[in-house]
């Protein structure tokens, strides 16, 4: 029997990985829409565990911000400013941000320094003849 070949090409990862047994039911669904935000095969093995923190991060987050509403005290405020920075740095690394997509902060700076300095407003009339 000729062996079969495929056109897709193989990337490190396996799909869409599934939420972890350990994870609640609002981290899960976290995990879910995180995951399927994102393309297929974007998450490997190694990034599990920092996900895994991600989703549990945001899920405080949310708790956190639900007490903040109801009664507001500087050490909720505090608690909850830590903890969603300790989000959106886990956000970052996992390169689920435009930040995190970026490759160096520098990038912007190169590529608006590249732009031509020709305005449309500095263009010379043309004759009318």
């Amino acid at each position: 029997m000729p062996e079969q070949i495929s056109a897709t090409p193989l990337v490190p990862g396996q799909g869409r990985p599934l939420p972890s047994p350990e994870l609640s039911a609002p981290e899960r669904q976290v995990w879910i829409q995180t995951v399927e935000a994102r393309p297929l095969h974007f998450f490997d093995t190694a990034t599990w565990p920092l996900l895994e923190a991600y989703c549990a991060s945001v899920v405080e987050c949310r708790r956190l911000a639900a007490e903040l509403r109801v009664h507001s005290t500087p050490k909720r405020r505090d608690e909850c400013r830590k903890q969603t920075a300790l989000m959106a740095s886990l956000a970052t690394k996992l390169r689920l941000t435009k930040l995190g997509q970026r490759a160096h902060q520098r990038t912007d700076q190169e590529a608006i320094e590249a732009t031509p300095r020709r305005r449309l407003w500095m263009v010379p009339p043309r004759d009318a003849s």
